[in-house]
């Protein structure tokens, strides 16, 4: 935790989020 823990913070809720879309709509996009 030097310069930013954004960009993996960020992605951890992208693929965080991505997993709840794919439950819920049961994934319409191919990833």
């Amino acid at each position: 935790m030097n310069s930013a823990p954004a960009p993996n913070l960020f992605n951890q809720l992208i693929l965080f989020l991505a997993a709840i879309f794919c439950g819920v709509l049961g994934c319409p996009v191919p990833v």
